[in-house]
């Protein structure tokens, strides 16, 4: 291989302009276009990778260090080969450890479909159950209501009467009934759940709503109703199956929280 220096006339310490220099003359000279001598394109094609290399200074640092030392291109692709080793090897790690996290993956993802395959049967009782409460809640509030004369025996977050404990507002509990005052309350009559109070204020008869899973909790038994029918809607998808389940048997809980807590006593 013929010297780079040698191609483009230059010393070994030229500048980077001298280097630029010498290629656009021997580049004019030598150019297919306007030298037509049999060697042209060898030559122009000597220049231009002469050029390239001494142009750029790592190219060139590479260049001088080759050929001061004879060992250098081998140590060169001694050391080249070494770290494409270590690259492939770092791929091939990281393949790896990719195939293990999906394999880990796939592997839980099986077991938990097993669990909720295996399970689905209870998962679904839940939902039936939890669509049952809310039928039967529902039925309760479109049933008739009872009516029942009774006395009011203490105020607070709650009015107790003689009869049963009613939440109301605090507000309304404290302020707008007086002790011993008589009301006339509403209620379903399955779970006893109070509905409405009808009280008399200054010779006119009020009404009040009472707290209750029919407005301001009512959101609970939505839930319930929603999630108990999607459980039992996608029955072959066992997972959601498995995650209505438990969403219904805590709304379950909740919903019989709220309307026993509020039964006749």
């Amino acid at each position: 291989m013929r010297d780079y220096y040698e191609i483009l006339g230059i010393g070994k310490d030229a500048s980077p302009d001298e280097i630029k220099k010498a290629y656009r003359m021997l580049a004019h000279v030598w150019h297919p276009d306007k030298n037509t001598n049999s060697d042209t394109n060898a030559m122009f094609q000597e220049i231009q990778i002469a050029y390239s290399v001494l142009i750029d200074p790592q190219k060139r640092l590479q260049y001088d260090n080759s050929k001061q030392n004879p060992f250098y291109d081998l140590l060169q692709a001694y050391y080249q080969q070494a770290e494409q080793e270590r690259q492939q090897e770092r791929v091939r790690y990281e393949e790896a450890r990719r195939e293990a996290r999906e394999n880990y993956r796939i592997r839980n993802e099986k077991l938990g479909e097993k669990h909720y395959e295996k399970n689905v049967n209870f998962y679904t009782i839940i939902c039936w159950l939890g669509l049952f409460l809310g039928s039967l809640i529902i039925i309760d509030f479109i049933l008739p209501s009872i009516e029942s004369k009774e006395t009011v025996v203490w105020r607070g977050g709650f009015i107790n009467t003689n009869k049963r404990s009613i939440p109301v507002s605090r507000e309304f509990a404290q302020f707008t009934l007086e002790k011993n005052s008589e009301i006339i309350v509403k209620f379903t009559p399955i779970f006893k759940t109070s509905k409405r109070i009808y009280f008399e204020e200054e010779g006119v008869i009020k009404t009040t709503n009472c707290f209750s899973i029919y407005n301001v909790f009512s959101f609970f038994l939505i839930g319930l109703m929603l999630t108990s029918t999607i459980g039992l809607w996608n029955e072959k998808k066992y997972k959601l199956v498995a995650d209505m389940g438990i969403i219904s048997f805590i709304l379950l809980i909740i919903n019989l929280f709220i309307v026993l807590s509020h039964k006749w006593g």
